[in-house]
């Protein structure tokens, strides 16, 4: 057993690329792996996100107006070089130069070819039959106090309902329908505000259109030629700056680049080879190089220093009697390699506790019972075994059974007749889990190399905390001794230049001595448990008694039922708060985290793995 959590070891295989997938499989049943980008990869591509964003807001504006990328092969990343986020960066410079120069160009292609798009609409209308066009010189020039409007209505637009000032004409145009308006102008525009609404829009007839129908759509027709060749001038003059700057193949790059920062991050590769890079829990190496062997797998395996700034994920060690409280200890978080992993010490603290608030045989019996039958399938509830074992423990030294205390003589007292006796009992036992906390604390400075602190300022706070303790049973003298304490940890911080340290150092010093306090008295509510727990089984004997000869036994199965569940949750909520917020908080850091295995495919009833079906 070690109180001290294990870092895994780095590791690097290199293998075939046609063997990659029979090796992370191989991998994944040793149960001994978990992959992790490389550092130097993750660096390398660590820029491609940021101009990846960038580059797809360039081709939210430009897309329409760029060439086909070029042809890439999408395996030869090496061609990138050491850095190819800076590679996707000078191929972002040549878009943003092209952009700069064909701003201006495109947007005169834009406004000609929404005029064209606009002309072209009004052409289908002036082509419509005749009958169903209004005159059309008189419907263009009307006013000066009447207003003609044309709007394109899409299919199945519910228009708003037309005032009766108002003259108006549907005439089809393929699935939608051209709505033609003549009125005053307060009404038309109320209607055109209304019909925009609706997604309708305007059609724009060019003041200089000619009034007669025959001769408008002759000037539509020129005008549509003339705007037809200035595009098309355009538009060559928007090839010759892709070709000046090579766009093509500086899409393609991009392209390229931006699939690769999917793939290659995960596991690097050349034409032929693959790197799977991670972490072990395999000290030897041994199990890997069985299991690959055994799979015929050609490889090679390194176990080189991490990557700078890498976190090893840790693995926990205890032993089976206290895995179960590993689930507390990742309630807060999992503690580093220098850290102390304090499941063991809740194995024991965490049953002490349940048992001094739940102490009964009987109902001790039924948690240990529950929890042999269940831990199997469910391993968390391996804590019902200790935590039973420990209720039947002190239901002997408190004489109970089943809620009644008549059955055993207490073989130290019943709680409710020394109610103070138990409290203070509990501080006691509370003051000791804070010091156990602050030793873990301690032993973890010496662990990390900071010994030297510890002594010259954390270990004043712990014979301050001790003092004050003694107080209690020593007077004045617990008193100097907290002084003492005192003294030695405001002395240390004085030892750096400056006043400020010694005044912030008096400050820290009297808060966490009040923590300390707090806490402390926080456990007496160990001991208010236990008596409710007492009072609560009086309640239900006393019931039972009530019941008469045909009610007793009832009664008293289901006042132990109740018991069992209502006060086995509260209690099991308040040696969890406990532990949490009054024991780890004076050492686990939680800066560690939990190594996560590789795991193989997961095989349903009809022995495909999942996916394959």
């Amino acid at each position: 057993m070690s109180i001290r959590p294990v870092a895994t070891r780095w590791f690097e295989i290199l293998v075939l690329k046609k063997d990659l997938n029979a090796a992370l499989e191989c991998l994944a049943g040793t149960g001994a792996v978990q992959l992790q980008t490389r550092t130097e990869a993750a660096t390398a591509w660590a820029g491609v996100a940021e101009g990846g964003a960038e580059f797809d807001k360039l081709a939210a504006r430009y897309r329409a107006w760029w060439p086909t990328p070029a042809n890439w092969s999408g395996s030869r990343f090496s061609d990138l070089g050491a850095d190819p986020g800076q590679r996707l960066g000078e191929a972002l410079n040549v878009v943003h130069a092209w952009a700069h120069e064909a701003d201006g160009t495109i947007g005169s292609v834009q406004t000609e070819m929404r005029e064209r798009d606009s002309l072209a609409t009004l052409r289908r209308l002036l082509s419509a039959p005749q009958e169903a066009l209004p005159d059309w010189p008189k419907f263009v020039h009307a006013g000066p106090l009447l207003k003609s409007e044309v709007f394109q209505v899409p299919a199945g637009t519910m228009t708003p309902e037309e005032s009766e000032d108002l003259i108006t004409a549907r005439i089809p145009d393929g699935e939608g329908a051209f709505l033609l308006v003549l009125g005053e102008a307060g009404a038309v525009n109320s209607l055109a505000s209304a019909l925009i609404s609706q997604k309708c829009q305007p059609l724009n007839i060019p003041a200089s259109l000619p009034a007669k129908r025959e001769d408008a759509l002759e000037w539509i027709e020129a005008r549509i030629q003339t705007l037809d060749g200035s595009i098309r001038s355009a538009t060559g003059k928007l090839h010759a700056l892709s070709d000046k700057h090579e766009l093509a193949a500086t899409l393609g790059r991009i392209r390229q680049i931006k699939w690769l920062a999917g793939i290659v991050p995960d596991v690097g590769q050349t034409q032929r080879l693959a790197w799977i890079t991670g972490w072990t829990n395999d000290a030897t190496g041994a199990r890997i190089e069985k299991a690959m062997g055994d799979c015929g797998i050609h490889h090679f395996i390194a176990h080189p220093p991490p990557p700078p700034g890498a976190n090893a994920p840790v693995v926990l060690t205890n032993p089976p009697w206290s895995r179960p409280f590993e689930m507390l200890t990742r309630m807060l978080g999992m503690p580093a390699a220098g850290d102390a992993d304090p499941s063991s010490v809740v194995a024991i603290i965490g049953p002490l506790l349940f048992g001094f608030m739940f102490g009964d045989i009987g109902q001790g019996l039924v948690l240990l019972l529950v929890g042999l039958a269940l831990r199997g399938k469910y391993p968390v509830l391996g804590v019902l075994v200790s935590g039973g074992i420990m209720s039947m423990v002190f239901g002997a030294l408190f004489g109970s059974v089943f809620a009644r205390e008549d059955i055993v003589s207490a073989l130290w007292f019943h709680p409710l007749d020394h109610p103070i006796e138990l409290l203070l009992i509990s501080v006691g036992a509370g003051a000791a889990i804070l010091l156990t906390g602050l030793l873990l604390e301690a032993l973890q400075m010496h662990w990390h190399g900071h010994a030297g602190e510890f002594w010259r300022g954390h270990a004043g706070l712990l014979v301050a905390y001790c003092g004050m303790l003694a107080i209690a049973f020593a007077g004045w003298l617990g008193v100097l001794v907290m002084v003492a304490g005192i003294v030695w940890f405001v002395a240390g911080a004085g030892l750096e230049p400056g006043w400020r340290k010694g005044a912030i150092a008096i400050g820290e010093m009297v808060e966490a001595l009040f923590q300390l306090a707090v806490n402390t008295l926080s456990f007496a509510r160990v001991g208010a448990f236990a008596l409710a727990h007492a009072g609560l089984s009086i309640a239900v004997t006393s019931l039972a008694d009530a019941a008469g000869p045909i009610g007793y036994w009832p009664v008293l199965v289901l006042g132990n039922a109740f018991v069992i569940g209502l006060e086995g949750l509260v209690v099991s909520i308040q040696t969890t708060r406990l532990v949490l917020f009054e024991f780890f908080i004076r050492f686990l850091h939680a800066g560690g985290r939990e190594f996560r295995p590789l795991q193989p495919p997961q095989v349903n009833h009809s022995g495909l793995a999942e996916g394959e079906q």
